[in-house]
């Protein structure tokens, strides 16, 4: 669950100030190998032939449209697994007692990110992603941001840990559990932080304080699910190498802590909705 990085400007029209037309902004195909786009972004160039992936997988990964349609999609992913997450929540005490919706939550989690993966797939197709800095210009410096989220939410888990008397079945030593939260903490903080900033550019100041309540809403959720998965850590690695089944069982209480972050998705719809504005709230372009 790592962080998604937003173009800072939306692209201005082809040409430079001599009047020469400029190269098209490139777009990846469904296969990700690049093909250029026409200046409306809807299409290669008349007179250029691209590769034809297979049915399977122009199905799985179709080709781009358009920005707001990216939108429309990364919507719909975060409503799909919202929801699936407040039903997690109210039948958290009878979730793992019912196999079938069990799984079938488990089903429409994926379900919810594949639809995000395909909205960011789509949006950084016409607002790539700033080229990272060589890796000259990156020697001896540090990733702070990752290294604050791990250190604060260790000490999180840690408070945590002393408030609730020592978490849930003690299965694993403190220093184990408190660092392996923090672990936790910064997946998902990277994550919803990266989910904030994507809106960044082209929202509203009321979307953007949604976007930080929903990021500050998730570390919480994060320091909660930590302990868990701390408390945890030392039967989840040992089912992992011996019984992946019981592993996914196992994977339940993890799955009940983590459902209050149907409020922190609830809210980033709410940061993204001025974007579409911009972009044209009406239907998705087909």
């Amino acid at each position: 669950m790592g962080g998604i990085e937003g173009a800072s400007t939306i692209p201005g029209p082809d040409g430079d100030r001599t009047g020469r037309p400029s190269r098209s902004r490139q777009a990846p195909d469904s296969t990700g190998s690049p093909s250029e786009l026409t200046s409306e972004g809807t299409g290669p160039p008349a007179g250029r032939s691209t590769p034809r992936p297979g049915r399977a997988l122009r199905a799985l990964l179709p080709s781009p449209i358009s920005a707001r349609h990216a939108l429309w999609v990364l919507i719909l992913g975060f409503a799909v697994e919202g929801a699936t997450e407040v039903f997690q929540f109210l039948e958290r005490d009878d979730l793992t007692q019912g196999p079938l919706e069990y799984y079938t939550t488990l089903a429409t989690t994926i379900f919810g990110f594949y639809l995000m993966f395909l909205g960011f797939r789509e949006w950084h197709a016409f607002y790539p992603k700033p080229e990272r800095r060589r890796a000259a210009e990156r020697a001896g410096r540090w990733p702070w941001f990752g290294i604050s989220l791990w250190g604060g939410g260790t000490a999180m888990t840690a408070l945590l840990d002393v408030v609730v008397g020592g978490g849930g079945s003690g299965s694993a030593p403190f220093w184990i559990v408190w660092p392996v939260g923090g672990l936790v903490v910064l997946a998902f903080g990277d994550f919803f932080f990266g989910l904030r900033k994507l809106a960044y550019p082209l929202g509203s100041s009321s979307g953007h304080a949604l976007g930080w309540t929903g990021f500050v809403w998730a570390l919480g959720v994060a320091t909660v699910a930590g302990l868990v998965v701390g408390d945890r850590v030392i039967v989840l690695l040992t089912e992992f190498v011996t019984n992946w089944v019981a592993l996914v069982a196992s994977l339940a209480p993890f799955v009940v802590a983590i459902s209050p972050l149907f409020v922190a998705y609830t809210l980033m719809i709410g940061a993204y909705w001025p974007v579409l504005t911009k972009l044209g709230a009406g239907p998705p372009d087909r």
